[in-house]
């Protein structure tokens, strides 16, 4: 590495590390905000996302930073003893030092790209963040609260989707997606006859030449989501409190 290339990369580096001083607290600080842990089992893959919420999509692009963040700080280190060694090899002069020297200043150029791609996408994930509060009004400072309901959202709306895909395909609902039901505060059974329901509806409007939207079906998820928001409450009230049954009410009104 010749003495201009030197001091274009030193220039370069200091660069990468006064963004960094500037956006890793604001990602360290929305991570904890929206309870992204290293365990989180979401994710998303160059923002196909997944889930049934826009606050969702901000998680998995916040898993995304975290992601990025914990590769950068590894490679930005390495980069930094690197250096180090760099400079103490220089000083010992001799022929295999040198050599060794010359073989890590090779490396630090490769570190250097890592970086800038990975401070790339940190802010392009942040972009996108930005862009969903935006867009579907979420604040700023997001409260823990509305993490909260928004799970209980989540869980609701993927329940019925998956239900309502398995219903299409074999017209049963699985095990695994009557347990998500359950613990929604769904009764399956219940669940089942509001998925007929809809791929009554959807059949009618084919039949009559109208080919329903993917709005058509978030329609029915919002109806879902509203009816039953509060059932998983119903059931921690009147069944986990060991009420004795004649004094629970085990029906509710209809729609």
């Amino acid at each position: 590495m010749n003495e201009l290339q030197l001091q274009d990369f030193n220039k370069s580096t200091q660069d990468i590390a006064k963004k960094l001083e500037a956006t890793l607290p604001v990602v360290e600080k929305q991570i904890a905000e929206l309870c992204i842990a290293k365990n989180h089992e979401t994710t998303v893959a160059d923002l196909q996302y997944s889930g049934q919420t826009p606050l969702v999509w901000i998680q998995q692009c916040a898993l995304q930073q975290q992601n990025r963040m914990h590769a950068l700080r590894e490679t930005w280190f390495r980069h930094k003893k690197n250096e180090i060694k760099i400079a103490k090899l220089r000083e010992k002069d001799d022929e295999l030092s040198l050599l060794k020297a010359d073989e890590l200043e090779a490396g630090l150029l490769s570190s250097q790209n890592v970086i800038k791609n990975a401070m790339e996408e940190l802010q392009h994930y942040q972009e996108q963040i930005d862009a969903l509060k935006k867009n579907f009004n979420i604040p700023e400072e997001i409260p823990p609260e509305m993490i909260r309901e928004n799970d209980r959202r989540e869980r609701i709306r993927g329940a019925f989707r998956r239900a309502l895909e398995e219903m299409s395909a074999t017209g049963q609902i699985p095990r695994g997606t009557q347990e998500s039901l359950e613990w929604a505060g769904i009764h399956p059974l219940v669940a089942r006859v509001h998925c007929i329901e809809y791929i009554e509806s959807v059949n009618s409007l084919l039949k009559e030449g109208k080919a329903p939207t993917m709005q058509h079906m978030y329609n029915f998820l919002d109806q879902m989501e509203q009816m039953y928001f509060n059932a998983v409450e119903d059931v921690v009230v009147k069944h986990l409190k060991n009420r004795p049954l004649d004094t629970v009410d085990e029906t509710q009104d209809s729609v």
